[in-house]
């Protein structure tokens, strides 16, 4: 279920429905950092009752189509990295590391994904889920996974990490980006990661994005963290989970199998 619903007219009205994680506060926080930092980026960000039940968060509204219905070209590959690039360097350092991690950021789910894996009762009939769902939790036990939590010592920049490609809306040649609930602390790897680890990013080959994956300068904190974010769409559907009646079982299957791949890439 949306977190969310929008009313739509020459600005763009954003209530809350789910709003228990701090959703309104980061998203109007991460509006007003990069209307600061890099305008046109983002939504301007007008209003927000922040205090309302539900709150809401009033802003600017961008012109521009949705990708991800369609497999990218290489001119929006492109322009999806540009506005990632200009994402990560915009915020000030010292800005940055004030923050809260992003709410998907492994330092905040780790433990919540353990916990969701570990109370799954096993799919007999699906052989490849249930050995991703056991390579999974082994994987999650390590230090790898632990290391993905890490922020300290990590160069650290403002990131989304909700990278679900329908929020990046293409004008042209530029691209602008919506939907910052779960924005804050994070780093470039881990963005990647996040994006690229998406279930809206299937549609565009593993081979066109790799260019743009090959230019992260941490590429082993890059394979840890997709190894982390492809747990966490195995584990989001599974039977009893939010991406479950979405997904029919050939999706499932192709997850499961994306998962051990990564798990087994050196």
């Amino acid at each position: 279920m949306s977190t969310h619903s929008l009313v739509l007219s020459d600005v763009v009205v954003k209530r809350f429905r789910s709003y228990d994680r701090g959703e309104h506060r980061r998203e109007w926080l991460g509006l007003r950092l990069l209307d600061r930092y890099a305008p046109g980026l983002a939504p301007r960000p007008l209003a927000a009752d922040l205090a309302a039940d539900p709150p809401t968060v009033t802003m600017s509204r961008l012109p521009g189509e949705p990708l991800g219905r369609h497999p990218l070209t290489y001119a929006e590959l492109t322009a999806v990295a540009d506005a990632m690039d200009r994402l990560h360097s915009a915020v000030p350092v010292d800005e940055t590391t004030r923050l809260d991690p992003s709410h998907g950021h492994p330092n905040r789910g780790l433990a919540g994904l353990r916990a969701l894996l570990d109370a799954h009762p096993g799919t007999p009939d699906e052989p490849v889920v249930a050995a991703a769902v056991g390579a999974a939790r082994r994987w999650l036990a390590s230090t790898e996974a632990a290391g993905a939590a890490a922020v300290d010592g990590v160069p650290a920049v403002f990131g989304r990490e909700d990278h679900n490609l329908p929020n990046f809306l293409r004008d042209g040649d530029r691209i602008a980006l919506v939907d910052f609930e779960d924005s804050g602390r994070s780093d470039r790897a881990t963005e990647w990661a996040a994006l690229v680890e998406h279930h809206a990013a299937r549609r565009t080959a593993d081979a066109d994005w790799q260019p743009f994956l090959d230019q992260v300068a941490d590429q082993a904190r890059l394979r840890t963290a997709r190894r982390y974010y492809a747990c966490v769409w195995v584990a989001l559907m599974l039977p009893g989970g939010p991406g479950h009646d979405r997904n029919p079982p050939p999706a499932r299957r192709a997850q499961a199998e994306r998962l051990l791949g990564l798990l087994r890439a050196g």
